[in-house]
C-alpha cells in the first residue's frame, strides 16, 4: 500500500533537480506532509490536505490537531472544540452570566515517564 494521496499523483520521490528547475516535490521523513517548493502555502498535510506557509504551523496541525478529535469541551452545553480559546469565546458570547472555563477531554501529547517509557 503507498502513501495517501499516492494515487491522485501528489507527490513523487524527492528530485534535487527537480527542486532546483522549481518543479520538485519533498515529502518529509515522517510521510505525514509534503513540501511544494514553488507555492506560498509550501506544506500540505496528507492525512487533510490542509496547507501551510511554515513548517512549524504544520508541525503544531500534525501534532495537536489533524485527526485528534475535539480536545475541549463547554461546561455548560454540548459544545466542543479542537482548541480551548474557541470555547472561552463561545461561553462569553453564549453563557455570558457564567465562568468562562473549558473542560480538557483528553491531553493530545504523550508523556515520558522517569523510567523512559511513554505514558498514553
Amino acid at each position: 500500500m503507498g502513501l495517501p494521496g499516492e494515487e491522485l499523483g501528489l507527490y513523487g520521490p524527492y528530485d534535487p533537480a527537480a527542486a532546483e528547475a522549481g518543479t520538485g516535490m519533498q515529502i518529509a521523513g515522517s510521510h505525514e506532509y509534503i513540501y511544494l517548493p514553488n507555492e506560498r502555502k509550501c506544506y500540505q498535510c496528507l492525512k487533510c490536505a490542509s496547507r501551510f506557509s511554515q513548517k512549524t504551523t504544520i508541525t503544531r496541525h500534525l501534532r495537536y490537531f489533524c485527526g485528534k478529535g475535539y480536545r475541549y469541551k463547554c461546561p455548560y452545553c454540548h459544545m466542543l472544540a479542537s482548541c480551548s480559546s474557541n470555547i472561552y469565546r463561545h461561553v462569553r458570547s453564549r453563557h455570558f452570566d457564567k465562568k468562562p472555563h473549558a473542560i480538557k477531554l483528553f491531553s493530545s501529547v504523550c508523556k515520558r515517564t522517569r523510567s523512559g517509557d511513554i505514558e498514553h
